[in-house]
């Protein structure tokens, strides 16, 4: 029965030639901070990592000079400001790489499945991570891992990951991987698209671009949300965020830098039906682009109006276009698939090259 600090280690242990130990441990532990037992992310040792000078405040040391393992039951796991509860784990080291797994535990009120690998055989400790997370409640996670939540609902991940242990900063900075989520009935917090949407509409005319500030008390409630990013060097890209909603249907790509903490991102939701009462006229049905940038966790919100206008107004161009090439050509229907040479060449000077131009027209609709 050992305790230190705030934990107390309960069971046996076996350990066989001190100067180069063979483990054999069987713990149970009431409560265990890692964070307590990080190096601080001071600005001298930060710019030395990140400069390649200087040693590394988490030595490959640390992972060596030991082999064998055991079990680990911990009731309340502290990492990175995560909490897990009812934490079971297997710990191996054959000298140089040390491995936890399998690590199951409840977590923010689903459940946590995965495995980590330390590979200390080299001159920095090179971690890989695996983690399946379901039913977990999304805003309490990004709570405690980021100091603030944008998103709320309950819903599934997977996390796959490497990076360099040395430091708090490389943490970050040599940050690689995949990361996907399911989450429903939830809601993003700082931002309601439909009423920004319909404050675009009445400033129609007035300016080409509307800037609104995040709050806390903005929502945008949504029935299903997925996206899925690839994380390189620090920096999550995302192509293909879907959320679905009674009234709205929106898509999203951009990225988000963990390193610099700032976004750059742009949200192009599509309003299916009146919004409290007003009518979306021409803006029905059609993608408005939401560009949020700078602060990660205060972003700021600019609404695209000439680019929702122009794809409004995008299928009555293209018809206006068709009719004024028959006025000049004087082209009548006849039943013939083959579209003549003349009609051709102005479809060309007006819409641009024939077969770039139609890919583009195809693929810009609303999604």
């Amino acid at each position: 029965n050992v305790s230190f600090d705030q934990s107390t280690f309960e069971g046996s242990l076996r350990l066989v030639n001190f100067d180069y130990p063979k483990l054999d441990f069987d713990f149970q532990v009431d409560r265990l901070n890692l964070d307590d037992y990080m190096p601080p992310d001071s600005a001298a040792g930060g710019s030395a990592s990140a400069s390649g000078g200087g040693d590394p405040d988490l030595s490959v040391e640390v992972f060596r000079g030991f082999t064998g393992g055991g079990n680990f039951r911990i009731s309340q796991l502290i990492v990175a400001g995560l909490t897990a509860t009812d934490v079971s784990l297997k710990m191996s080291s054959d000298g140089n790489i040390v491995r936890f797994a399998p690590v199951n535990a409840n977590f923010y009120g689903g459940k946590h499945e995965g495995d980590i690998t330390i590979d200390a055989s080299g001159s920095r400790p090179l971690l890989t991570a695996n983690h399946g997370l379901s039913g977990v409640q999304a805003e309490g996670v990004l709570k405690d891992l980021a100091g603030a939540a944008r998103l709320r609902g309950t819903g599934d991940f997977f996390l796959q990951i490497n990076t360099d242990l040395s430091n708090s900063r490389t943490v970050l900075s040599a940050l690689s991987g995949d990361i996907g989520m399911s989450i429903l009935n939830g809601e993003i917090i700082g931002i309601d698209v439909a009423d920004t949407i319909m404050a675009v509409k009445s400033a129609l005319g007035k300016q080409s671009e509307l800037v609104s500030e995040s709050s806390e008390e903005q929502t945008t409630e949504f029935a299903e949300l997925t996206m899925s990013g690839i994380f390189d060097h620090g920096i999550l890209t995302s192509d293909d965020l879907l959320m679905q909603a009674p009234l709205m249907r929106a898509t999203g790509e951009g990225s988000f830098n963990l390193v610099n903490e700032t976004i750059d991102y742009v949200l192009k939701p599509v309003l299916l039906g009146d919004v409290a009462g007003q009518s979306l006229g021409k803006l029905e049905g059609v993608p408005i682009p939401v560009k949020l940038s700078g602060d990660l966790y205060d972003p700021e919100i600019r609404v695209d109006i000439v680019a929702a206008l122009a794809e409004s107004q995008k299928e009555k161009i293209n018809q206006k276009k068709d009719e004024l090439i028959d006025k000049l050509l004087g082209t009548e229907e006849d039943g013939s698939t083959e579209e003549d040479p003349a009609k051709t060449l102005l479809k060309g000077l007006l819409g641009g090259k024939k077969d770039s131009g139609k890919k583009k027209d195809d693929g810009g609709g609303v999604q």
